[in-house]
């Protein structure tokens, strides 16, 4: 396999791992300097960051159907992903109490690999569906500071 066909298969393993919340995978592939461009405010921008947002992740949204659309190699060790999540927000997500809804969100990552190991992850993910609920209209988080 070439480096391309490579850092494909493990940008797929960590994303598989993310909606099992599988730290041990995680851990595994994501290199000791990881940066996580794009957490939600309150999580660190690091390797931990990362882990708690899966579990937080998990916790929140059930009977999750995460389809992977676009798995892509693009230049100096970056790979894209483009992906399709439909799940029922049953638990408090990014402030916002559960709506027991089922909600579809999209989202477009980038990641960027060295030596085998994730080292940067950026992220542009649609979650209007979950800011457009009701509960969303009182309880966002401010994201000002």
């Amino acid at each position: 396999m070439n480096g391309s066909t490579d850092d494909k298969e493990v940008v797929r393993r960590v994303f598989d791992a993310f909606y099992a919340d599988d730290t041990d995978t995680m851990q595994e592939l994501l290199s000791p300097d990881f940066v996580a461009h794009s957490t939600p405010p309150g999580l660190s921008k690091d390797r931990e960051g990362f882990l708690e947002m899966a579990q937080q992740y998990t916790a929140a949204f059930t009977d999750d159907d995460t389809t992977l659309d676009e798995l892509l190699a693009a230049e100096d060790g970056k790979v894209i992903t483009r992906f399709t999540t439909r799940a029922t927000h049953s638990g408090d997500a990014f402030g916002i109490p559960a709506s027991n809804r089922r909600i579809t969100m999209t989202g477009i990552e980038i990641y960027s690999l060295a030596d085998g190991k994730v080292t940067d992850w950026w992220a542009e993910i649609d979650l209007s569906e979950l800011f457009n609920a009701p509960e969303a209209v009182t309880s966002a988080p401010d994201v000002s500071a």
